[in-house]
């Protein structure tokens, strides 16, 4: 490698960490979690208060989502391949869990993301 391509892919990996650390500092705190099993909202949950949420799907589908410490993650889930327990937790506004198999989705909501009644 040339002095030239040793600069540009150092230049290239400065400028991704700078925006990596961007995302960071200006991605919001979350306030709530949303809780969906298919099409169904099961609740919004505040993610100061520690709780338990259990999710009874389709079928035999069964998965639990723990809100503690301001963090929610999926603590168990019967679907065959088990991904979405090795989701690391969620607390940011606009992160979410996924369990495909059992239609499962929680997605985290900053205190700012209400709609006014002028969107529709």
């Amino acid at each position: 490698m040339k002095r030239n391509d040793l600069i540009l892919f150092g230049a290239i990996v400065i400028f991704g960490l700078a925006i990596l650390l961007a995302n960071a500092a200006l991605q919001k705190p979350g306030a709530t979690a949303e809780v969906v099993s298919g099409q169904t909202i099961i609740g919004t949950y505040e993610l100061r208060n520690d709780c338990m949420v259990v999710i009874e799907g389709d079928g035999d589908a069964r998965n639990v989502v723990e809100i503690s410490d301001g963090v929610a993650k999926m603590m168990e889930s019967n679907c065959p391949n088990g991904d979405c327990m090795s989701q690391r937790g969620i607390s940011r506004a606009g992160q979410s869990l996924v369990c495909l198999p059992n239609k499962v989705l929680v997605r985290i909501e900053g205190a700012g993301d209400m709609l006014d009644s002028i969107v529709h």
